[in-house]
């Protein structure tokens, strides 16, 4: 082969190789489609009448895919039987497998579940609507679904109307009309009529669209809602040629549908059930826990022993915990107990019942094994003590509530005891003020089981002023439990912060009539006190300096706390307000607001910044 030859095959190859490199790559394409399909036929036709036929067909002007049919399209009236939705193609098909009701407006919005085949671009807006009577109706009934206690949004709950109702129609017969709310808690109740309707909010746990659960998420009003009507203007659209020659005046009619502006406070009528959940058994105590208790705590009886006063019982302020501690050492020396425990539970048709129940109460082998490893490390350090001379000094059984520090200047000074007591002499506890090195005993008492939430937890209580500092003294053998165990000697020194070092709040309040109390949360929405309003004026002291937000409650029954709806007694829950702003304290800051609880509609008043939280923190 001559070298022109060479020359031309080996340029050849390069193209052929170059030619393969590229097959793959093909045309990059134009912009991303972001157009969503048009529906261009209906069958029957939009806004029909008299129609029949149980099956309706659209006809889009591309290829279209329907997600989520059973979540995204909502169906008026709500239908028993969910309808088959299908998407074919161009064509998208719903088959009602409920019969047509006569003389009835039916609406179906599409929702989220329309978008285009290749990018899921979705139909924003989209609804149809059809009539099995001479006409169709086509009002409008909106407003917005609010959680009652926290005024965050209702998302995805149900919104109902009945136009013939009384008391007893939401708990036992179907919506006549729905929607389900958005994120924001917005609905819209497409096809209603020119009457007027009673309106609902429904969480429906099981999907029969009327209330008949307790554990569901309701709302009502009280009133019947106005008749849905429609106003229509007049806009008109000015272009023009240039700056000052007009070339078309265009004249648009909008219209308005109401009332566009029903507010509805969601709530949860607690009723729980009351049930057995569980036992824990540790050496000296066990607990019984329930899903609540009322009226009577459980009756307690050991089996094969005649031994009655063995226990102490300390129920819980939960109202839904027992501790009964074992007094009697010879029986929880007893790895195994069998007891009977006599207890009130709910029933099938809500009313508490008496059961009784046999129980072993164990020790389970990981605690036994911990225990004996735990008895023989402290045999072996009292062995090795004792060779030295020396006594291992024994466990305290008190707890303090400070170590020595600067404290809050609300928060209480306590001592807390490991166990119940059989012994206190108050004599020795010692409440002294130092000053320098000098320390001079001052008055000082103790409150005892001042806190149900800590039964075993004392109160000192004594004049102390802020920046000076104090000490307690706890005499060694102040305390005995049950088991002979007392208390170490011991010592807490402590200074209450100065009053410069907080803030105070003061609010005058406006448009209010009744009761009614103010709660400061933190970022979480948790409660960190709370304050009565007096004489339409409300005072926070001893703020520690940080980020706070504020509510209001209208304290209807005078108790202290928010209180939820009930729909059987038509009580609506106690409404809330909320100050539209973050307050930032710093020390020594004295704040006033003037704060008109009405001045904003109720869905704007939550500040944006304020983060949900379903707990709380209990006062």
């Amino acid at each position: 082969m001559g070298n022109q030859n060479l020359k031309f095959f080996i340029f050849a190859i390069v193209l052929i190789f170059c030619g393969c490199a590229n097959m793959g790559q093909g045309p990059t394409g134009g912009k991303k489609d972001i157009i969503s399909p048009t529906a261009k036929t209906f069958s029957p036709k939009d806004k029909a009448t008299n129609v029949t036929k149980p099956t309706v067909e659209i006809i889009f002007d591309e290829y279209i895919q329907v997600n989520n049919a059973n979540q995204n399209i909502i169906i008026s009236p709500p239908q028993k039987a969910q309808p088959i939705t299908k998407g074919v193609g161009k064509k998208v098909m719903v088959e009602f497998r409920d019969s047509l009701k006569p003389n009835t407006t039916y609406t179906i919005d599409f929702g989220k579940s329309i978008g285009d085949y290749t990018e899921n671009n979705l139909v924003k807006d989209f609804t149809y609507s059809f009539s099995t009577g001479e006409e169709v109706d086509s009002l409008k009934i909106s407003g917005i679904v609010l959680n009652a206690e926290d005024l965050t949004p209702c998302e995805e709950i149900y919104v109902g109307i009945h136009s013939i109702c009384d008391d007893s129609t939401f708990t036992n017969r179907a919506f006549e009309r729905i929607a389900k709310t958005d994120k924001e808690g917005k609905f819209t109740i497409l096809g209603a009529g020119n009457k007027q309707y009673k309106i609902f909010a429904l969480n429906d746990l099981n999907n029969n669209y009327y209330y008949d659960q307790p554990g569901e998420t309701i709302a009502f009003e009280e009133i019947e809602t106005p008749i849905p009507s429609i106003e229509t203007t007049i806009q008109s659209d000015t272009t023009y040629k240039d700056s000052v020659t007009i070339d078309t005046i265009i004249h648009k009619t909008i219209y308005h549908y109401k009332p566009e502006d029903i507010l509805l406070r969601a709530f949860v009528l607690p009723m729980p059930l009351q049930e057995f959940n569980k036992l824990k058994r540790e050496r000296n105590y066990f607990i019984l826990n329930f899903t609540k208790i009322e009226k009577s705590l459980p009756e307690i009886t050991l089996l094969d022993t005649d031994k009655k006063d063995w226990f102490i019982v300390e129920p819980s302020i939960t109202t839904d915990t027992v501790k009964y501690w074992i007094t009697d050492s010879t029986i929880f020396a007893i790895d195994s107990l069998q007891l009977t425990a006599k207890y009130l539970v709910t029933d099938s048709v809500g009313k508490l019942i008496s059961r009784t129940d046999t129980l072993w109460v164990n020790l389970n082998s990981k605690q036994i094994a911990e225990e004996k490893k735990r008895n023989e490390t402290r045999e072996k350090l009292i062995e090795r003590m004792s060779r030295r001379g020396r006594k291992v000094k024994r466990d305290n059984v008190l707890k303090l509530s400070h170590e020595p520090s600067t404290i809050e200047i609300y928060n209480p000074i306590f001592i807390e005891w490991e166990h119940p007591l059989s012994k206190f002499d108050e004599d020795k506890i010692h409440f002294y003020l130092k000053e320098d090195s000098i320390y001079t005993p001052i008055k000082g008492k103790i409150q005892k089981e001042a806190d149900p939430l800590y039964p075993r937890r004392y109160n000192l209580i004594g004049d102390f002023k802020p920046e000076i500092f104090y000490e307690v003294r706890v005499d060694s053998a102040a305390a005995f439990d049950f088991y002979g165990n007392h208390n170490n000697a011991i010592k807490m020194l402590f200074r209450i912060k100065p009053k410069e070092d907080y803030a105070t709040m003061n609010f005058k309040i406006i448009n209010i009539t009744g009761e009614a109390f103010v709660d400061m949360l933190n970022t979480k929405d948790q409660v960190i006190s709370r304050e009565k309003v007096i004489n339409n004026e409300v005072k926070f002291i001893h703020i520690t300096p940080g980020e706070y937000y504020f509510r209001l409650i209208e304290d209807e029954n005078g108790n202290e706390k928010w209180d939820t709806g009930n729909y059987q007694e038509q009580l609506q829950p106690e409404k809330v307000y909320y100050f539209n702003k973050k307050i930032k304290f710093r020390k020594n800051w004295d704040v006033e607001e003037e704060w008109d609880i009405k001045e904003y509609p109720i869905h704007e008043q939550r500040p944006s910044g304020l983060s949900s939280s379903k707990t709380r923190k209990a006062l």
